[in-house]
């Protein structure tokens, strides 16, 4: 049984990341037995349930073909497919569960002080918000690149593995869950609603924009805060809660700085450099948000990457890693 499980570590993000989003359940669960509104866990109960599905197929394939770099190609195939809806599980469900639980508190909003720190750099917050609003093309160029962050990390993560750069992946997975879990504790004792919400925003007078950007998610988060007994966390789909630091700003960079030293990362920071000016319009985020979503992750991928697990990936002339994804079953050629 121990070589079973020799054989069925994790190869998209390192072990200890798939124990730390498995453990929120029950920190979610003890949170919740103190506080008002809980969690609606006839949706919620799912994520135990499917993690233990894929869990348990994961260590089946291991039994059967043994270690992932001599198995059969199909069985590589399943394994990771497996192994990638294990991770989104995960990282879908459990880090937005713990950004709501966090919120559930009466802790001062933090948009005076934000927007003051803008004042201070001497960012117009509505200057730009006026700007990009008399711009169309401007405005769905901006929209467009905040909506899709998630579809393009997929199909990085996808490339990545056709590549055989797995540690890539890991790195990427490892710095993604570490920064968005220091994001969401830290804005536990900086709460704040969005930039729009601050100034007032009358939307009816930003025709342009077709809707109201950058604050789906107050409701949530006033309910919350409210400690509404009528809302159910999870009743409904989860909303990103987190102002200071920007998430979206700090996965942009994250993006570009998993690739860095390869050719994929000149198209992904050129993503970036487009997505992240729409936070603070499709985010309703402060420009102080997304400097310290800026140097969060950058600070934890220069952490990271002094790992041993990562020695020599981003040098210069990078360590070259054996593509075994695709190569024949070692054990038979």
């Amino acid at each position: 049984m121990r070589a079973v499980l020799k054989n069925t570590r994790p190869v998209l993000a390192p072990l200890y990341i798939y124990w730390l989003l498995a453990a929120l359940i029950p920190v979610c669960m003890v949170i919740d037995l103190f506080v008002a509104p809980s969690i609606y866990w006839p949706n919620v109960y799912t994520v135990p349930v499917m993690v233990a599905i894929y869990t348990s197929y994961l260590v089946f394939l291991a039994k059967i073909t043994g270690p992932l770099e001599t198995a059969p190609l199909w069985a590589k195939g399943a394994r990771i497919i497996c192994e990638c809806l294990l991770l989104l599980t995960l990282t879908r469900n459990c880090l937005p569960l713990l950004d709501q639980m966090v919120k559930i508190n009466q802790w001062p909003l933090a948009d005076d002080w934000l927007a003051a720190a803008d004042a201070f750099i001497g960012f117009d917050w509505l200057a730009y918000f006026t700007f990009v609003h008399e711009r169309p093309d401007l405005i769905w160029l901006l929209d467009y690149s905040y909506m899709i962050t998630g579809q393009i990390a997929f199909f990085l993560v996808c490339g990545l593995i056709l590549m055989g750069q797995l540690r890539r992946i890991r790195f990427h997975m490892e710095t993604v869950v570490l920064t968005t879990f220091i994001s969401i504790l830290v804005s536990a004792v900086t709460p704040a609603y969005a930039a729009a919400i601050y100034y007032g925003i009358d939307f009816s007078e930003y025709p342009n924009f077709g809707f109201a950007p950058g604050i789906y998610h107050v409701e949530n988060l006033y309910l919350l805060r409210e400690a509404s007994p009528d809302y159910g966390i999870g009743e409904q789909p989860f909303k990103g809660l987190v102002t200071f630091p920007s998430v979206h700003t700090a996965l942009g960079v994250l993006l570009a700085g998993a690739v860095w030293r390869h050719w994929l990362f000149w198209p992904l920071a050129a993503y970036a450099v487009v997505m992240i000016p729409s936070t603070p319009v499709f985010g309703s985020h402060y420009i102080v948000d997304v400097f310290a979503g800026a140097a969060l992750s950058i600070a934890v991928m220069m952490i990271v990457a002094r790992r041993k697990a990562y020695a020599g990936l981003f040098d210069a002339k990078p360590v070259s890693e054996p593509n075994w994804i695709w190569a024949p079953n070692r054990s038979t050629a």
